[in-house]
């Protein structure tokens, strides 16, 4: 009974804290890069809704300095194979799948991520 009880509060918590979704999947997406082929990313965890809009999100963020496509939205955790780096935001995670990464450790440092090289 216990347990259960203890479940169902954190259950409640993580439902109010600001910046938790109840997300357990992933949004594959695109960074443009001038003259260069596009690097692969992937963010986690996100819902279906938020990865639809995720792209602008990013874009907007990084005020002109970089733009985004896709949006792919996909069940459980980004995958693995090819993976570069990550800038790991805490509560949210940003994977990259290339070796073009110019700019992107410096942005993760600006969002208040770590960067971590495969």
């Amino acid at each position: 009974m216990q347990k259960s009880k203890l479940m169902l509060l954190l259950a409640g918590i993580a439902l109010t804290l600001p910046g938790l979704a109840m997300a357990d999947g992933h949004c594959m997406l695109e960074k443009l890069n001038d003259g260069d082929d596009p690097t692969p990313m992937c963010t986690e965890p996100v819902d279906e809704t938020r990865c639809a809009t995720l792209a602008e999100e990013y874009g907007e963020a990084s005020m002109g300095f970089a733009s985004y496509d896709g949006g792919t939205y996909g069940e459980g955790a980004c995958p693995t194979e090819g993976l570069v780096a990550t800038c790991d935001k805490g509560d949210s995670k940003d994977h990259y799948y290339s070796d073009n990464l110019d700019g992107m450790e410096i942005g993760c440092g600006f969002s208040g991520g770590d960067w971590i090289e495969q």
